[in-house]
């Protein structure tokens, strides 16, 4: 096939299967245009030629949305690998307050997707995101970060650092290119801004307001 017609092919294979993330390497992500496909992509930057053995995986974060949409493409794999989300703060601004914002932000994160306890969480302040991954890359088999198309509605965390943390660490990274047309986006900013108004309850809450439903639903003398 030529360069259309391979890409073409693709798009009309990723459509009748309903492909949800197409995986390529690196090598291959320079030679096609796979982030323009009608699906994410994600881009595996792995310098050695073994197998990758994963065991946890490492998940920089700010809190946001595009995270919430990795997270959960990994949660199936949580009974089996250790996930850890990073959120990173700046030194001089990494007083109480920022540190209970990150919390927040990503307890709110984890609502979200339903993480729970699944999911571990870590807070670090470092000067810029890619000093702290650098810190801690060598505990993870895998570092999974995310980007976005860049004419859409914000500018995503990590996108200028992404080539300079390929370069500058030894552990592979997987980053998936999130594919969204601008009224998909619109929907799915509307669904996590209504989670600051009605936030969702954790796993734990949740089942108990169903056992407490559950049991004032119950027929009675007076019922």
């Amino acid at each position: 096939f030529s360069s259309s017609d391979y890409h073409q092919t693709l798009v009309e294979l990723i459509r009748k299967v309903g492909v949800d993330l197409l995986l390529v390497s690196a090598d291959m992500a320079e030679q096609q245009a796979f982030r323009q496909l009608p699906c994410m992509v994600g881009v595996l930057h792995h310098a050695g030629d073994d197998p990758i053995a994963l065991q946890s995986i490492l998940v920089p974060t700010s809190g946001s949305l595009n995270t919430a949409h990795r997270l959960r493409f990994l949660m199936p794999l949580t009974d089996k690998i250790s996930i850890t989300t990073l959120y990173v703060a700046k030194n001089k601004d990494a007083g109480f307050n920022e540190q209970r914002k990150a919390q927040l932000r990503l307890n709110r994160l984890l609502n979200y997707v339903d993480g729970g306890d699944n999911v571990q969480t870590e807070i670090r302040m470092a000067e810029s995101p890619s000093a702290a991954i650098a810190e801690i890359e060598s505990v993870f088999d895998l570092i999974v970060l995310g980007r976005q198309n860049d004419h859409l509605l914000h500018r995503p965390y990590l996108n200028s650092t992404i080539p300079e943390l390929v370069d500058a660490i030894n552990t592979p990274v997987l980053v998936i290119y999130l594919a969204f047309t601008l009224p998909q986006e619109i929907f799915r900013r509307l669904d996590w801004g209504m989670q600051m108004i009605v936030p969702n309850l954790s796993p734990d809450k949740r089942a108990q307001a169903y056992a407490r439903i559950s049991h004032n639903a119950r027929p009675t003398r007076d019922f």
